[in-house]
């Protein structure tokens, strides 16, 4: 599996985990627990780690297409 599609899953499933948490609490018509919280909290700490490497992965990947095509463009005005 591709590194950037298992981010993009890792990230999606830590968002169902956050909605559990929530629809518990509104399930129940109480607040979140100091645990829940706490996870919760957790769960957006690991969110925000993950978009910041999925953009640095989408980043690279950018620049790899950018060399490649420039490595491409050198080549044909070489013939």
């Amino acid at each position: 599996m591709n590194f950037l599609k298992k981010l993009k899953e890792d990230r999606g499933l830590k968002i169902k985990e956050m909605r559990k948490l929530i629809e518990q609490a509104e399930t129940e018509t109480r607040a979140m627990t100091e645990e829940e919280l706490e996870a919760f909290k957790k769960l957006k700490e690991a969110i925000n780690a993950l978009d910041q490497t999925i953009k640095a992965a989408e980043d690279t990947e950018d620049a790899k297409e950018k060399e490649a095509d420039t490595e491409d463009s050198e080549k044909s005005g070489e013939s």
